[in-house]
């Protein structure tokens, strides 16, 4: 059928619409909910990297044991000092 030809119909339109609005609404939830979920996660590594810092262990031993890079590591050294003065 030709799209051009076709009878429009206004309630169709409305419920895809709504469908689409929907849809877009639970994604945009989902999304929020796994930042969210990953934001906890770092900060619970973070966490645990700080505790092996005081622990004495090495830099290498914290990115395996963690997930975190070297670079995140070294941000945490430089927040210890700050928290140490």
């Amino acid at each position: 059928m030709n799209m051009l030809t076709a009878e429009y119909n206004y309630e169709k339109d409305m419920a895809v619409q709504r469908q689409e609005a929907a849809e877009l609404a639970t994604r945009n939830v989902i999304q929020k909910v796994e930042m969210a979920a990953n934001k906890a996660a770092t900060q619970k590594e973070m966490e645990i990297a700080m505790k092996l810092m005081a622990l004495g262990q090495s830099d290498t031993f914290i990115a395996e044991a963690t997930g975190l890079s070297q670079s995140e590591i070294l941000k945490l050294h430089e927040k210890r000092k700050t928290m140490a003065n």
